[in-house]
């Protein structure tokens, strides 16, 4: 009789093991299935929202930039040709001054750009002479920039 008992707990405990195997694999593959459909959706929403998805791709950071680019010239187009017409109907003319080099973060092109409507307003007829501020003393004034050699451009470089 003891054989008997001794099969029966042999027979339970295999049992066991196979239901407790069977729910391991079980558990995997939902476990697995959650992952992907996460995964999924994540590259779903990539493709449709990038800025929400993390990290973007450097082909759609220079899309971008350019989109960005081309909006700010036509801003800075669009402001020359509104001084133009301002200057037209006031009467004055405008004035063209050589460019000095650029050395400082203000010799900026957009700030020549104001330096010289600022000028232009004081010189002719927005504002008196009264008002406009006299000239810096010579102890101010900037150096010369040292003029580099000038260079080829090197060639374009081909995205990606």
């Amino acid at each position: 009789m003891r054989p008997l008992v001794l099969l029966r707990a042999t027979i339970v405990c295999s049992f066991a093991v196979g239901v407790g195997a069977l729910y391991v694999l079980v558990h995997e593959y939902r476990r697995k299935e959650k992952r992907r459909l996460r995964e999924a959706k994540a590259a779903a929403a990539e493709r449709h929202s990038p800025s929400k998805a993390g990290p973007i791709g450097r082909a759609r950071l220079i899309a971008i930039l350019e989109e960005s680019a081309a909006a700010a010239y036509q801003l800075i187009e669009q402001t020359r040709r509104l001084v133009v017409q301002k200057s037209q109907q006031d009467g004055c003319r405008r004035a063209t001054t050589p460019s000095p080099p650029l050395c400082r973060a203000t010799d900026h092109p957009a700030f020549r750009v104001a330096r010289a409507a600022r000028a232009r307003r004081r010189s002719q007829c927005l504002l008196p002479l009264a008002t406009a501020t006299p000239p810096p003393p010579a102890s101010f004034a900037r150096p010369e920039c040292p003029r580099l050699p000038e260079r080829e451009p090197p060639p374009p470089r081909p995205y990606g």
